[in-house]
């Protein structure tokens, strides 16, 4: 393969990689418009986006994790004299 070959495949991969990057940065701009107008919804039902992305994130844990984790917190909320007890 002559440099003129080599140079003209990997300017092809780099175009292909230049434009896979701008569509998914489209794409992720398209999403973050989406999830503003979902925050929006949320918050016109009256809820709160930040608990709703709690909730959010605590169903993406896995459950001993999440359990280990509020077990933990429990702990040091009662040590601070902050437990619900």
């Amino acid at each position: 393969m002559s440099d003129t070959q080599t140079s003209r495949v990997q300017a092809g991969q780099l175009r292909s990689f230049v434009e896979r990057k701008e569509r998914l940065k489209a794409e992720a701009k398209d999403q973050a418009d989406l999830m503003k107008e979902l925050n929006a919804e949320i918050k016109g039902a009256g809820y709160e986006t930040k608990l709703v992305n709690q909730v959010v994130a605590i169903r993406a844990k896995d459950p001993a994790d999440r359990s280990e984790e509020e077990m933990k917190l429990a702990l040091y909320l009662d040590a601070l004299g902050m437990g619900g007890n």
